[in-house]
């Protein structure tokens, strides 16, 4: 699993890695880190609608207050759409996210 604080973000890679966190160990400055670097990123995909999961088992979080302030925030966000991954399986079905491939192995 790659740390998302060790993690080599170039902003000349077209390719950035991707990164796995572990919300249950992240503070909630550190989730609101994660959502800024992924608003960063985002317009480098192409594409205004960028779908990004998030997700962790509830039996792994042992203090659920950042979990709860994290989901308050991104809530009030304006920029933000949370759906089930039904709705993303539908939208990807639908073409509604552009897929890129890459040669690359």
């Amino acid at each position: 699993m790659t740390n998302y604080y060790q993690a080599n973000w170039s902003t000349a890679d077209l390719h950035p890695p991707i990164v796995v966190s572990d919300l249950s160990a992240m503070s909630f400055g550190r989730m609101r880190e994660m959502l800024h670097d992924i608003r960063i990123r985002i317009p480098r995909a192409g594409s205004d609608v960028v779908p990004v999961v998030l997700e962790n088992h509830t039996k792994d979080i042992g203090y659920f207050r950042p979990i709860e302030r994290f989901a308050a925030m991104v809530a009030s966000a304006d920029d933000v759409e949370v759906i089930t991954l039904s709705e993303l399986a539908r939208n990807l079905d639908a073409g509604l996210y552009p897929v890129r491939y890459s040669n690359a192995p």
